[in-house]
């Protein structure tokens, strides 16, 4: 009964390392009708407010840009309570 195990523990481990050959067929046209291109990361060094510690914080251009976003809406929100009547 061990013998059976262990003959066939080397076939089923090679069967598992090999990528089927469907999966890396759909992979190669996914890749060759859509060229990627490479992210690029905008690092910035500041302290966090609260803190004299500054920290590097590397995002892409567009998280950079949805932040100021998001931070420009909030003030205009909060700018924006004390003036209604």
């Amino acid at each position: 009964m061990l013998g059976a195990v262990v003959a066939a523990g080397p076939a089923l481990a090679q069967e598992v390392t090999e990528p089927p050959q469907e999966a890396a067929q759909v992979q190669d046209a996914q890749m060759a009708g859509q060229t990627r291109e490479p992210t690029v990361l905008v690092c910035k060094v500041f302290a966090v407010t609260g803190t004299r510690i500054e920290q590097e914080y590397c995002l892409t251009e567009d998280d950079w840009e949805d932040i100021r976003q998001q931070s420009r809406e909030t003030l205009e929100r909060l700018m924006g309570i004390g003036a209604e009547v």
